[in-house]
């Protein structure tokens, strides 16, 4: 894929880590090293135009939050859960909003907390310890409500993995869109895909395979170094879901980490409809940690080491045109798509 268009200057940014895309041709950053947290980039220039967030625990104020998103509950409104503080802050990012934009938080309160959040109705559906890795709807405090995924990759009833290495193995990134979730793993190549409304689970297979090796000894977890890693990452649209995936072992990444620790690992991304077929492969020129999607399947915004830190906005191909040509039968080759993709096949 080509080059991107990086946005945002030589200090505006310490770690990208979410990218919300705004309804006046804005795009709201969650930095997560760097506070404030949250920048307001506009895409017409590429500058950062705002900045929200500073580090503490008192309102308006976040110790590391790791989920932010368009509100369902709420139109106008995003909201930011920080898992330190557990709760939810809103702040309204529609244009003519006046400063601050802050405007209420709500507490979230979990045993241990969720690695991940999106909305759900009047509630919440998420990932992490506190759900075991499996996915877990609770409603606006925490309260847990039901458990929507009870199969993980790896049991933790097993008397060869164990809850703690359960725990790693089934280290997991989630994503929603209107009462649909897509689920993806870092220690095994499959996608859970749930709808919030019917119950309806489906488990999809990546089509490059990766694979843990690894050892319980003593009580202690040992990952072998030929170990391949898969989904660091998944962000979803109307029609598509989209998976990072690492695709090197584990000394390969530990390598790679010593040479850049802030840098990504992960070049391919697998492209996958809510029906759960694979529809397309593309390699990026550098490796990457996060993405997220444009609600049209147009853009691609990630982190990206240039070599400081910024926004990169990659074009995405046609896809959703190619996708509706290749269901009608039509043959689509891989130049139609990119010269570093593929469609339709691994």
């Amino acid at each position: 894929m080509q080059r991107p268009r990086t946005l945002g200057g030589d200090d505006d940014f310490g770690k990208v880590w979410n990218v919300v895309e705004l309804d006046d041709q804005r795009l709201l950053v969650l930095d997560i090293l760097a506070p404030p947290y949250f920048k307001i980039v506009s895409r017409s220039s590429g500058a950062v135009t705002d900045t929200f967030g500073p580090r503490g625990e008192g309102p308006r104020e976040f110790q590391h939050p790791v989920s932010v998103f368009q509100s369902e509950a709420r139109p106008g409104m995003i909201e930011v859960y920080d898992a330190p503080n557990q709760r939810i802050s809103f702040f309204d990012v529609r244009p003519d909003a006046t400063w601050p934009l802050y405007r209420a938080e709500r507490p979230v309160r979990t045993d241990g907390g969720l690695d991940e959040l999106a909305p759900y109705k009047q509630g919440y559906v998420g990932t992490g310890v506190f759900a075991e890795h499996a996915l877990l709807a609770i409603d606006s405090t925490g309260r847990p409500l039901k458990r929507l995924v009870t199969d993980p990759p790896f049991d933790p009833a097993r008397g060869d993995v164990g809850v703690g290495a359960a725990r790693f193995l089934n280290e997991s990134r989630l994503a929603g869109h209107q009462g649909r979730v897509a689920i993806a793993y870092v220690m095994t190549s499959v996608l859970d895909l749930v709808d919030l409304e019917t119950r309806e689970y489906r488990r999809i297979i990546g089509p490059r395979p990766a694979h843990a090796e690894f050892e319980v000894r003593d009580g202690q977890f040992f990952m072998d170094r030929s170990s391949v890693g898969a989904y660091v990452d998944v962000a979803v649209a109307p029609r598509l879901i989209f998976g990072l995936f690492i695709g090197l072992t584990h000394e390969e990444q530990l390598a790679i980490m010593r040479e850049d620790p802030s840098g990504g690992l992960s070049k391919f991304i697998h492209v996958f409809d809510w029906d759960g077929r694979y529809v397309a492969e593309f390699e990026m020129e550098t490796g990457l940690a996060r993405i997220d999607i444009s609600s049209d399947h147009r853009w691609l915004w990630s982190d990206y080491e240039d070599p400081i830190p910024r926004v990169a906005e990659w074009s995405l191909p046609p896809i959703i045109d190619l996708l509706d040509r290749w269901e009608g039968g039509e043959n689509i080759s891989d130049s139609d798509l990119c010269p570093n993709g593929h469609f339709g096949r691994p």
